[in-house]
C-alpha cells in the first residue's frame, strides 16, 4: 500500500495526499526513514517548495507536470508541489499527489513554516 501524507502550514494542516511507490521507489522509501521534512515555503509560478537535503536519482525523471503533484528536484534535493501545470526546463522526479487541499496550499505565503509528515499505517 502507498503511503500517504499531510502537509502542515504554520502548525495548520492545509493538505493530504498519497506518495506512489511505485514511480520512485528509492525516494518514497528515503521520505518513510525520514517521515518529516520542514523549511520555509519557496514560491514559483506555479509551485511552492522546502528545501530539503533528498539524495535522489533521476530515474523517471521528466519535465511536465499537472497540479497537484509533487516532485523533488535531484539536483539540489528541493522539494516542490504544483498549484498549476507546469512545462520546466529541467527534469524533476514525481513523488506522488496532493488530493485534498490544493486550493488552501496554493494561497500559501513565502516564508511560511512548510510541514511534509510522511503516513506509513
Amino acid at each position: 500500500m502507498d503511503p500517504s501524507f499531510k502537509l502542515i502550514v504554520d502548525d495548520r494542516e492545509v493538505a493530504s495526499g498519497v506518495l506512489r511507490r511505485a514511480i520512485a521507489p528509492a525516494a518514497v522509501a528515503e521520505l518513510e526513514r525520514l517521515r518529516r521534512l520542514t523549511g520555509n515555503v519557496l514560491l514559483r509560478d506555479n509551485a511552492i517548495g522546502i528545501v530539503t537535503r533528498l539524495k535522489i536519482g533521476v530515474s523517471k525523471a521528466r519535465a511536465q507536470f499537472r497540479a497537484g503533484e509533487m516532485v523533488v528536484n535531484p539536483a539540489d534535493g528541493s522539494l516542490w508541489i504544483f498549484t498549476g501545470d507546469a512545462q520546466l526546463h529541467m527534469p524533476m522526479v514525481p513523488l506522488g499527489n496532493v488530493t485534498q487541499g490544493l486550493e488552501e496550499l496554493a494561497r500559501t505565503r513565502r516564508g511560511a513554516r512548510l510541514t511534509l509528515i510522511v503516513r506509513t499505517e
